[in-house]
């Protein structure tokens, strides 16, 4: 099978923890178990107004979540963190998903993202950022299918990254480096089942002058033609 282009998903803002963990400076993963999405803010609705896969459909729509100063003592531990945590507290990514399901063991199928998610809610794909962000990496992330929605990344979620046998090459983010390195991490998930359901795979992409670049120079790439 040939590999499809992915579908730009949408943005999204998440509180970046620094580790301790091996050579992993701060976890970038799609999942939110290590990197905080946004929560609401009591009083405002730019959070509700995501997409299907629930991410923003444009960079602004996805700054309007952002907390202030203000919010810190309003909201829960990810408007705090988001507010007074350390550098770089937040980073802005912009996500990418292959239309691949990996749900049987012979290998993935073709997909109809939007099929996938919530009918109800706005649909994919959203507008991509111009001029291009950086990829930052690669992510196989379970697929909740009893809510419609991603879940876990099994490779920080569940250990794989610090794990010897585990899938490789892995960069300072807690993401692979190749779209085929997270397709065959993807069919290992799939197989062993660290979180049950089914496996998509993601590109993560960060902004130019994302503080995230400076943690590992010269790494991240440009976006495929």
């Amino acid at each position: 099978m040939s590999i499809p282009e992915p579908i730009f998903g949408g943005y999204l803002p998440k509180v970046i923890y620094p580790l301790e963990w091996d050579r992993l400076i701060h976890v970038a993963s799609v999942s939110g178990c290590l990197s905080d999405g946004p929560s609401p803010i009591e009083g405002r609705l730019a959070y509700w107004q995501f997409n299907r896969a629930r991410f923003y459909h444009t960079e602004e729509m996805a700054r309007a979540v952002l907390p202030t100063e203000e919010d810190a003592d309003r909201g829960d531990s990810w408007v705090h963190n988001a507010v007074c945590g350390e550098d770089p507290a937040v980073a802005m990514f912009g996500y990418w998903i292959y239309p691949l399901l990996f749900d049987q063991p012979d290998g993935p199928r073709r997909i109809d993202l939007n099929a996938m998610f919530d009918p109800n809610i706005a649909p994919l794909p959203a507008e991509p950022p111009i001029p291009a962000w950086k990829v930052l990496g690669y992510d196989a992330v379970a697929f909740e299918n009893d809510h419609g929605c991603w879940g876990c990344s099994p490779l920080t979620c569940n250990g794989y990254v610090t794990d010897e046998d585990g899938p490789r090459p892995v960069n300072r983010y807690g993401l692979l480096r190749t779209p085929e390195a997270a397709f065959e991490a993807a069919r290992l998930f799939q197989a062993e089942q660290p979180e049950p359901g089914t496996y998509l795979v993601f590109r993560v992409e960060v902004p130019p002058d994302s503080p995230l670049l400076s943690l590992e120079p010269g790494k991240a790439t440009a976006r495929p033609p």
